[in-house]
């Protein structure tokens, strides 16, 4: 949760902003509802399993967003590469933007 908080505290409300990664946090944590209380908004469903990448059971990796973004063609390709699946997206802006 600190780390959340300095990470949010440097990006400081910007417009146009994706913060992306392993968060190490599930859909039901205080992490990723921190991400949410400050506006940002995840790629698909939280709750498809992304960890571990050999039989996936939680959700730890996303891609959030400002709300003047949108995703679209959100998947999780299934590979072994890592030991997580990756999260990908495509982005464009929100509509009135």
């Amino acid at each position: 949760l600190s780390q959340i908080g300095v990470l949010l505290k440097v990006w400081g409300g910007a417009s146009r902003t994706i913060i992306a990664g392993d968060m190490n946090a599930t859909p039901d944590s205080d992490e990723f509802a921190r991400f949410e209380a400050a506006g940002l908004h995840s790629a698909g469903d939280p709750s498809i399993p992304t960890s571990p990448s050999t039989d996936p059971r939680n959700r730890i990796d996303y891609i959030f967003a400002t709300p003047d973004l949108a995703f679209s063609d959100v998947v999780i390709p299934q590979s072994t590469a890592s030991d997580h699946l990756a999260v990908a997206a495509t982005v464009g802006f929100s509509s009135g933007f």
